[in-house]
């Protein structure tokens, strides 16, 4: 039962619509006397004795203001603020004390407890209107703070769900990618993305957007677009790497950018194709723990700065064998800081990585563990993120659904198609025909579900047709110590330099019954090569068990299509790839 000085008065004008105020004094005549002013301020009037009513009290009925006396038996008014004021987290109700002393001990107490202002005794009508009518401008302000954060707090947890469905759950997912995201608020400015190229080729991108938050995030949207979309048409890393540069440069203020890592894990295990755009060093494992690291320092201008982006003689091209990793991660890993100031750096992430736990696939979390027992009590300044990836079979094996996919092939087969495409001189340079083949044929029936097949061919055959015809490059170049990087250094030289030749592909499904092929031809304007004398070289070494440096491409192709053959002394080369 609530006690009997704990009254409510209301003005008869505004009845439960008048604002609310508490007055808590044990002297009668003061509580009359601020009952009368408050009153002709338009107040209900709620009145206890002490302290510990005015607990009970506001913890039942909601107050707008509140005057407090300070001396006052069983509680005080200080004790009575505490308790109140840590209570109400989300609203500001202020408190006035009510006090006829002046010493600075009290003033001290009394706003230590979480007083707002004082009313001297005996009171002013003209004080307290002021008095009353500031607090109610700050209260004004304060709620609309509270709705504003209420209303932030909303957005952020429907564009959470929007950037974990659209940034993060279509990333390709695998026991050999360990990933580890550690934003410094709820939205992180980093961004990884995996996905598996036509090719069979495993592309990886770790962005880094200036600052962190949602501001950052928002750039995530754009560049998971252009990667998954480029990347499912067959696009090289450069060509991906330099769409999302125009596409930041032209979304992006300026003084916003992504710094990126970009590798591209080659199926047959052979090499990796690295980037590093304006980020810290990407680091390279061998199987071997006695091998050295591989440093794969910046090379470019992180994206989005300029409209036109340079990547020094492209990605990088890096041999690898089987069992390597590659750790990838944000300078906020890096530049993580202890209580004394110093920062992890990347000297303790190597010490760490090396010291992988007995039977345990990945070193990330013994780097991770390193961090926080590094960190101790220190606060995440930037976002973190960190990516492992072990190079084995098991990352690039084929997905067993894609084997079992059935062909609807009807309305093409009935009808038949031909798509045709010619590159001259410096347009071979500049533009890779297969996505924009593959782009062409994925609009035709049936066809989707040979796509990864098809792209094989398409490009196996191609570049034969650039690198042998074109460019007369010699594929003994692979066979020295660093054969295939030489191989790529000397084709991106004669590249720059091409200005003439040209390469011809057409592909076309005759009209039949779908049990028929597809058929492609690839003519260059070389002089062709030695048919018999490839395929001679060919079964020498399936019968000698030799390696050569040469023919794995059209070895390839003659594995996935039914009919493989040769004309203008090697400078055509025509295949049939089975629809069923």
């Amino acid at each position: 039962m609530q006690p009997a000085a704990a009254a409510v008065l209301e003005p008869e004008s505004l009845g439960d619509h008048a604002p609310h105020a508490l007055i808590v004094d044990d002297e009668a005549t003061n509580r009359m006397i601020l009952r009368g002013l408050l009153s002709r301020l338009g107040y209900r009037i709620t009145e206890c004795v002490n302290g510990a009513e005015a607990v009970t009290v506001s913890s039942e009925t909601r107050f707008d203001i509140v005057f407090m006396d300070v001396m006052m038996p069983v509680m005080d008014g200080v004790a009575a603020t505490r308790i109140m004021k840590s209570r109400e987290q989300q609203r500001f109700v202020p408190i006035i004390f009510l006090t006829a002393l002046s010493d600075e001990s009290t003033v001290a107490r009394c706003l230590d407890a979480g007083g707002d202002d004082f009313l001297a005794k005996p009171y002013s009508v003209a004080v307290l209107r002021a008095k009353v009518s500031a607090l109610q401008r700050i209260q004004a302000l304060q709620d609309r703070v509270t709705s504003l954060h209420a209303q932030q707090v909303r957005d952020e947890q429907i564009a959470e769900k929007l950037f974990s469905r659209v940034v993060g759950a279509g990333n390709f997912s695998h026991p050999n990618i360990c990933a580890e995201l550690r934003p410094a608020a709820r939205f992180s400015g980093d961004v990884y993305l995996v996905a598996r190229a036509p090719s069979g080729e495993t592309y990886v991108l770790l962005g880094d957007f200036t600052g962190h938050g949602l501001a950052a995030a928002i750039g995530a949207l754009p560049v998971s677009e252009v990667f998954r979309a480029m990347t499912a048409k067959g696009f090289a890393p450069e060509q991906i790497l330099r769409s999302i540069n125009r596409k930041l440069n032209t979304l992006f203020p300026t003084g916003m950018f992504m710094a990126a890592h970009f590798i591209a894990i080659d199926p047959s295990l052979k090499y990796l194709r690295v980037a590093n755009c304006g980020m810290p060093d990407l680091l390279v494992f061998g199987p071997d723990a006695a091998q050295p690291v591989t440093n794969i320092v910046a090379h470019s201008l992180a994206l989005g700065i300029t409209q036109d982006m340079f990547l020094r003689d492209g990605p990088r091209t890096l041999p690898i064998e089987p069992g390597t990793r590659v750790l990838l991660a944000s300078d906020g890993l890096f530049e993580a800081v202890a209580p004394d100031g110093t920062a992890f750096g990347t000297e303790r992430a190597l010490n760490a990585m090396r010291d992988i736990a007995p039977g345990a696939i990945h070193g990330l979390p013994t780097v991770l563990k390193e961090l926080e027992c590094f960190c101790g009590t220190s606060p995440q300044a930037d976002d973190i993120t960190a990516i492992e990836i072990l190079c084995d079979a098991s990352l690039m094996a084929s997905d067993t659904a894609d084997a079992r996919a059935v062909l609807n092939v009807a309305d093409s087969a009935r009808n038949g198609w031909q798509v045709h495409l010619t590159l001259h001189g410096p347009q071979l340079a500049a533009i890779d025909p297969v996505p924009l083949l593959m782009n062409q044929l994925q609009e035709l029936a049936g066809v989707e579900a040979q796509q990864s097949a098809l792209f094989t061919v398409l490009t196996e055959l191609f570049v034969n047709a650039l690198d042998h015809g074109v460019l007369k490059l010699d594929s003994g170049l692979k066979a020295q110590g660093s054969g295939f990087e030489a191989y790529m250094n000397e084709r991106s030289k004669r590249l720059g330099e091409l200005d003439d030749g040209w390469v011809t592909i057409a592909v076309s499904a005759p009209p039949g019954d779908g049990n028929g092929a597809i058929e492609i031809m690839v003519s260059d304007s070389g002089g062709g090569f030695d048919v018999g004398a490839y395929y001679q070289a060919c079964e020498h070494a399936a019968s000698t068990n030799t390696p050569l440096p040469f023919g794995r491409g059209l070895s390839l192709v003659r594995a996935l299509c039914a009919a493989v053959e040769h004309g203008e002394g090697g400078a055509q080369v025509k295949v049939n790839y089975p629809w069923r």
